[in-house]
This record gives C-alpha cells, structure tokens and sequence, in this order.
C-alpha cells in the first residue's frame, strides 16, 4: 500500500495523541528521579511535556507539544478543530463523481480491520492511490494550519508560532541530515 497515502491520512492523530515512545525517553538531572522518563506535569487541567524534544521528523503541533509551549489537551484540541474544517473524503468522492452513495456506504461498511475510508476505497477499487491522494491534497488545502489555533485561541502570539516554526524547520532538517549521514531510515509522519 502506498506510504504516504497511509502516512498522510493517519499522520497526525496517531502520532501526537500517542504517549512518548521510549526512544524518545532521556536521564533526567534530579537525584531524585535517576532514570526517569520524560514527565508530564499538570497545570489545572492541562499537561505539558518535560523533556527532550524526539530525535525524529515532528509536525508543527508535536513539536510545540514536545517543546512544552502547548499543552497536551490543546494539541487534541486543535486537531479536532482543523479536522472539523475539512470535508470527508467520501464527501469529496461524491461531489467529485468519483463515487456514489452506493459505493460510499459499501466502503463504510466494510469491516476490514481498522483501516482508513481511503485505504478501503483503493483495496475494493472503487477508487486509485492517485484518486485519493487527490482528494487528501484537496482535502487538505480546505483546512487552517494547525497553528492558527494556537494563535487565534491566545495560546500563543504569533511571533511566537513563527519562532517555533523557524525552529522546527532547523529540528527536522538536522534529522534528516544525521539520518542521512549514518545511513539509518528515518521515520517521518506526513
């Protein structure tokens, strides 16, 4: 199946609501906590990560989350609000005349594991790779970046959001480029 089809339609709501992986774990300078793991620590209602920020790709939204800037709750948040902006992809298929409504509950409907409208649309051919990544570009050009959430709910300013932005574009490259220089894959999530 293709990667990036999965990648990109998964992308961000496996991979920031999960809990930090243990690569992703560092030694903490306190005594009192000798091999400690990274930390969340509540404020109120909201959990912030303390820690090192992952050796590997992020997006703009584990980033800030991984840097402590955003709580865990607000990173949720704000993917539930982008994703609420978008259009399904069935929705798109249909107005498209890429599917029918037929074809859009058997997709629905088919009880084929946990797998994706898209991914199942290509596996009963009802539609191409090329169709839905298409449709998931489309689909995704219909939304607001992540991080205008941040800055249009006082989260953070936008001289903020920019910062950040700046320095996770230096995060990322300087993985890529250690990935690169010893040879290992590195694991991006589109």
């Amino acid at each position: 199946m293709n990667l990036y089809f999965k990648q990109r339609e998964e992308g961000a709501r496996r991979h920031a609501a999960r809990a930090p992986h243990p690569h992703d774990r560092k030694q903490d300078a306190k005594p009192a906590r000798p091999s400690a793991e990274p930390s969340r620590t509540r404020t109120g209602d909201e959990t912030y990560y303390q820690g090192n920020v992952p050796h590997r790709t992020l997006q703009i939204g584990q980033y800030l989350y991984y840097r402590g800037k955003i709580s865990f709750g607000a990173l949720i948040n704000a993917l539930i609000w982008q994703r609420k902006q978008r259009p399904s992809i069935g929705d798109i298929a249909l107005r498209w005349g890429m599917l029918d409504a037929d074809r859009i509950d058997k997709v629905s409907s088919t009880c084929d594991g946990p797998r994706l409208f898209g991914e199942k649309a290509v596996l009963l051919g009802l539609l191409t790779i090329f169709q839905v990544n298409t449709i998931l570009l489309y689909q995704r050009s219909q939304q607001d970046r992540l991080g205008s959430y941040f800055v249009l709910n006082d989260i953070l300013s936008t001289e903020e959001l920019e910062r950040a932005a700046r320095e996770l574009k230096e995060h990322n490259a300087g993985v890529l480029a250690g990935a690169m220089h010893t040879g290992r894959k590195q694991r991006t999530y589109a």
